[in-house]
């Protein structure tokens, strides 16, 4: 398969057609089949196996055929409806092969992303962007990535190849699972912890991490805010603040900065979008 602009998640979102023909010399080629294959599963593995279909051309020649023959003044609304001709299909074998990636998507997203939902109240992280990361590959570079955990859910960022000061602004999306939310319902769900790895396909290499208190959340300033759809505008608490320093675990020298914003919502009644 040829490379894709998007993620490796949109990538495995996507179906796979495939397509066989009766190549016939002098005249155009015959379809004999087709198959249209998740590609969820199918790059891991692979291998491919799918059954191919057909349209039963004798099967709507049928249908054509029994629709004119009953009277039109005796077809009910149902009726008429029940008759029409339909395409149907029809299994036409099988196929078998293997599928190879040629490369890598440009950028490589981990797990699904979570989408808003217009009845789900949301805290929100936008992750900006990361500066004065450490090298982590012979060319001076690393593939950095952002995966941050709250309340015992992890989002990621794509993956940014050969950079130390990746541009991110992307925002991930953490659901409350409640419809109305309290300050002491946002406090019970713990700290925000951000990590920056670098992407490494045997397992990823720690650069270093950010703790970000709720309490300094639930205290922040309170503004008002477009829910992104061109809807309402909201009540929000947003934290937005200087670039702060990545450390590891044990270790008092900084890894890079990184520079977040945090947006919880402040009226219980509200969603945040």
């Amino acid at each position: 398969m040829a490379p894709s602009s998007g993620t490796r998640s949109d990538l495995e979102n996507e179906t796979l057609r495939i397509e066989v023909y009766d190549w016939d010399y002098g005249s155009s080629a015959d379809l004999m089949g087709w198959a249209e294959v998740p590609l969820r599963g199918v790059l891991l593995s692979g291998h491919i196996e799918a059954s191919l279909v057909m349209f039963d051309r004798e099967a709507e020649r049928r249908d054509k055929e029994r629709a004119r023959a009953v009277p039109q003044a005796s077809k009910g609304v149902g009726e008429a409806a029940s008759t029409l001709p339909s395409s149907r299909l029809k299994q036409a074998g099988q196929i078998e092969g293997s599928i190879v990636l040629v490369s890598e998507p440009e950028h490589t997203q981990f797990g699904d992303v979570v989408k808003r939902l217009k009845t789900m109240t949301y805290l929100a992280v936008q992750i900006v962007r990361c500066t004065n990361l450490p090298q982590m590959k012979p060319d001076g570079t690393c593939d950095p990535y952002v995966s941050v955990v709250w309340a015992a859910t992890s989002q990621q960022t794509r993956v940014i190849r050969s950079t130390l000061s990746p541009q991110y602004e992307e925002t991930l999306y953490f659901p409350t699972n409640l419809s109305r939310i309290s300050s002491e319902d946002l406090a019970a769900k713990g700290d925000i912890v951000v990590y920056v790895l670098h992407h490494n396909p045997v397992a990823p290499d720690d650069i270093g991490f950010v703790r970000i208190p709720l309490s300094k959340i639930t205290a922040s300033q309170v503004h008002r805010i477009e829910d992104g759809t061109g809807g309402a505008i909201l009540r929000t608490r947003v934290l937005d603040e200087s670039p702060m320093n990545l450390k590891q675990q044990g270790m008092g020298e900084s890894r890079g900065e990184i520079k977040i914003k945090v947006i919880a919502p402040d009226d219980p009644s509200e969603c945040l979008g």
